[in-house]
C-alpha cells in the first residue's frame, strides 16, 4: 500500500487510517468503523463497492463540458451518491439524467436537491436505489462513476460492450481514476497528471471513437 490516501491523497497512512480522516483503508470492515465514517473497501455483503466522497461542483461541470453533454445526451452517474453529477448533467441540458446507488440516504438527499432543481424550473434528473452492476448501460449516451479501480474492473466488459453499441455518440467519465483495461483516456482534468490533483478533482474521458481504437491496437 503506499503512502497516500487514494482518496485525498493526504499522507503518510498509518495502521491504514487515512490522516485527514475521509475515510479507513482496505482491509478494516464497515462494521468495524464508527458510523458515519467512509471506508476504503468493500462491503460485498450488503452490495457497498465504493465510499461515498462527494466530487468538486466544477470538477463534475467540467468533465461534462468535456463530454460535450447536450439535449441529445441521456446521462447516468454509476454510484451517484448524492446527485451532484446528474444535478450538473441538467443544468448543461442534458435530455435526462439518472443516478443510481445502493445508500437509501444518499438518493433520498439527492432527490431533495432534485425536487429543489424542478421547483426552480430546470430539467428534474431521477435518482434510483439499485445495484450498479445490473443497470443496462445500452440506454446511456453518457456514462459516469466515481469508483475504485478494483470496482471498475468488474465494469470494464460492460463498458466495453457499451461502447461496441453504434447507435450512441457513447463517452465514459471516471471521477478519481483511469478505468483498467480501456487504454490512455481522450481527455483528462486540463491535463494535469495524477499527483497534481486529489481524486475530488481529476476527471478521465474516454470516447466511443477511442475505446474502439483501443481494442484494435489490442
Amino acid at each position: 500500500m503506499g503512502t497516500e490516501c487514494p482518496i485525498c491523497g493526504d499522507s503518510p497512512i498509518h495502521d491504514q487510517t487515512c490522516p485527514a480522516s475521509c475515510g479507513s483503508l482496505e482491509g478494516i470492515l464497515p462494521s468495524d468503523v464508527e458510523r458515519g465514517s467512509r471506508t476504503f473497501g468493500f462491503d460485498w455483503s450488503n452490495g457497498f463497492v465504493a465510499p461515498f466522497l462527494g466530487i468538486d461542483h466544477e470538477t463534475a461541470k467540467d468533465a461534462l463540458i468535456a463530454a460535450e453533454v447536450s439535449s441529445d445526451d441521456n446521462v447516468v452517474d454509476l454510484g451517484c451518491g448524492d446527485g451532484r453529477v446528474c444535478l450538473a448533467a441538467c443544468t448543461l441540458g442534458a435530455s435526462s439524467a439518472t443516478g443510481f446507488d445502493l445508500d437509501e440516504d444518499l438518493i433520498q438527499k439527492a432527490n431533495e436537491f432534485a425536487d429543489e432543481m424542478s421547483i426552480a424550473g430546470e430539467r428534474r434528473p431521477n435518482f434510483v436505489v439499485k445495484d450498479l452492476f445490473t443497470v443496462d448501460l445500452n440506454e446511456y449516451s453518457v456514462i459516469c462513476m466515481f469508483l475504485l479501480p478494483n470496482t471498475m474492473d468488474r465494469l470494464v466488459p460492460k463498458l466495453i460492450a457499451a461502447a461496441q453499441v453504434t447507435n450512441k455518440c457513447r463517452r465514459i467519465i471516471s471521477f478519481g481514476w483511469k478505468i483498467p483495461g480501456l487504454g490512455e483516456p481522450a481527455a483528462c482534468c486540463r491535463g494535469r497528471a495524477d499527483r497534481d490533483s486529489t481524486a475530488t478533482e481529476r476527471w478521465f474521458l474516454y470516447t466511443q471513437d477511442q475505446i474502439e481504437a483501443e481494442r484494435k491496437i489490442e
